[in-house]
């Protein structure tokens, strides 16, 4: 590697230290590494680690930056967490003696799945695999770096898609998995968070649970690993038989999703009386005929469902008009209407977003009371007046929230940001009227349940996100 490389931020591999990164906000100077994933700037022979993107039952992602071909790229790190754990200052995932033989399964089977994977580094429907290799006791899986967003997180910022967004959309998802289910492969995870919308509107199947059927056999911790509303029954079962027909229940469970907005209910739940609502009671936008072909794939039964991808994907254009299925995925228009003109906070960071835990509200809410709240009693104590009070906190929430930072220095503190829906940075009118509305924001824990947004959230139409995971 040239030497210029490592001006890098080694945590994003965006821009360049000076001295902290003034793209993600990295600072070498004041980071401090608490978890069990990799200190960001560790070497993996040509690979250099940066920030997690995501964290698994399986495996960490991380930001990555290939040295030979000067480039960004995703690592994904076999690290089953319910097996193994690590050590501070030690890259080796240290696992429990009894537990040994399923890690080494597991290590097998997420070496296998990434070379087969592979082969399908031409497909565009599937995230592309460009290297595997075994390092520090355990497999890295390079893969091709994506800028955007998930259909998850579309639909948790703007709600249920139309027919004609979903159903194109997820026909090419279904081709990407009749190729995988062709070379023998299982998904095994397919949902809405695993289906990726690039910035170009390309459409990308990611994560494909890598060693899961490895290790369900003989996991007792099984559902702690499954998507549990969208795996169907046989995925709760050390004896379950899987197969093709397993994707077209995660495949029909994510497009009721994608069409309602409301998850389904747990494949175990479903047994005896199935409580699962019709999604065109949930949103009349969608055909009879199509609601038809969600709800079989969808049976509990694994011999009701369409047995195979391409047996489905028929169905489907049965019961839908041509149009809606041939619209191009990379220039369809309201693809790009669906993700806004920019998916992620101007050019902040291109990473999935992650709404931020109510604990880490109540902390930020708790340090800048700290912080702030001397002056306050103080002032009301010299000019009696309380309202002007009040309107300097406004100002003071305004203002650092509509910064480029996007944070409170509480906030900065919990390390979470606040963005508009659409991803775009908050400016300041709408930070001025979140900031009015702040009362409200100790309502904030009860209304989590809805989307772990407050009533000021959905008022100005603002969520609270984690900095590591934009």
């Amino acid at each position: 590697m040239s030497t210029s490389q490592f001006t890098l931020c080694p945590a994003c591999f965006k821009d360049h230290l000076r001295p902290s990164c003034p793209s993600c906000g990295f600072d070498p100077k004041t980071y401090r590494h608490g978890d069990v994933s990799l200190p960001p700037g560790t070497s993996l022979g040509y690979y250099l680690v940066g920030r997690p993107r995501g964290q698994g039952g399986f495996g960490i992602t991380y930001v990555g930056y290939d040295g030979r071909n000067s480039q960004r790229v995703a690592i994904k790190e076999y690290f089953p967490t319910y097996m193994v754990t690590r050590r501070v200052g030690d890259e080796r995932p240290v696992c429990a003696a009894q537990l040994s033989q399923e890690y080494q399964n597991g290590l097998r089977g997420f070496l296998e799945e990434a070379w087969t994977l592979h082969r399908f580094k031409d497909h565009d429907g599937i995230v592309h695999v460009l290297d595997c290799f075994e390092h520090n006791r355990t497999a890295y899986m390079v893969m091709e770096y994506l800028s955007g967003w998930t259909l998850g997180t579309q639909v948790l910022s703007h709600g249920p898609l139309l027919p004609g967004q979903a159903v194109p959309a997820m026909l090419h998802v279904m081709d990407g998995l009749r190729a995988v289910h062709g070379a023998g492969l299982i998904h095994r995870d397919v949902k809405p968070d695993n289906i990726f919308i690039t910035r170009e509107n390309q459409i990308k199947l990611i994560d494909f649970g890598a060693a899961r059927h490895a290790a369900a056999g003989r996991s007792h911790q099984l559902t702690s690993i499954l998507s549990e509303p969208f795996a169907p029954f046989e995925q709760y079962q050390s004896t379950g038989v899987q197969g093709p027909w397993t994707d077209v229940y995660a495949t029909g469970a994510t497009m009721y999703y994608l069409l309602t907005g409301r998850l389904p209910n747990r494949g175990p739940d479903r047994i005896n009386q199935d409580p699962l609502v019709a999604p065109s009671t949930l949103n009349s936008n969608v055909p009879r005929d199509l609601e038809r072909v969600v709800l079989r794939a969808m049976s509990v039964a694994p011999d009701l469902r369409y047995q195979s991808m391409g047996e489905m994907q028929a169905a489907i254009r049965m019961a839908v008009p041509q149009a809606a299925q041939e619209r191009p995925v990379e220039a369809r228009s309201d693809m790009r209407t669906m993700t806004g003109s920019q998916a992620t906070v101007d050019d902040f960071i291109d990473r999935q977003v992650v709404l931020a835990p109510a604990s880490h509200r109540l902390g930020a809410g708790l340090i800048d009371l700290m912080l702030i709240g001397p002056a306050w009693f103080a002032e009301i104590n010299f000019l009696g007046a309380p309202l002007i009070t009040y309107i300097l906190s406004i100002l003071y929430f305004a203002v650092m929230q509509s910064s480029r930072a996007a944070s409170t220095l509480g906030m900065r503190a919990t390390g979470i940001q606040v963005i508009r829906k659409d991803g775009r940075r908050v400016l300041f009118w709408r930070a001025l009227g979140r900031g009015a509305l702040m009362p409200l924001a100790l309502l904030f824990t009860v209304s989590s349940f809805h989307r772990q947004q407050g009533l000021h959230d959905l008022i100005t139409g603002t969520i609270v996100v984690t900095k590591e995971g934009r």
